[in-house]
């Protein structure tokens, strides 16, 4: 995780605010139909090595104050938020979208 305390330390010896957001994949949430059929399509090895893939950045980069975790963004969302296991959809950008902004906002004081 080197290289993003190197990016944090550029980015705001520029004066800006550096956020390292761990985004969330479809096994992360209780599933609808719609993305059951979507995880289906994937090796279902990929849900078990995200699941340790996750922990290892949570512990190692958890502690740093540029990291966010967006894991549970779709957690009230009952729409499917994706168009496969982990690219979101016009919704799913949408939610972390508002969810990214408040987070700016909460840093920055704007």
């Amino acid at each position: 995780m080197l290289i993003l305390d190197s990016w944090e330390t550029r980015v705001r010896a520029r004066g800006g605010t550096f956020i390292a957001v761990l985004q969330p994949h479809i096994w992360l949430k209780k599933r609808s139909e719609a993305e059951i059929a979507l995880s289906r399509r994937v090796v279902a090895a990929t849900s078990t090595v995200l699941g340790f893939q996750y922990e290892a950045f949570r512990q190692v980069i958890g502690n740093r104050k540029y990291f966010r975790t967006f894991e549970s963004s779709f957690d009230g969302v009952s729409d499917t938020a994706f168009t496969d296991w982990a690219h979101t959809n016009k919704r799913g950008n949408e939610v972390i979208a508002k969810i990214f902004a408040k987070e700016v906002q909460t840093l920055t004081g704007l």
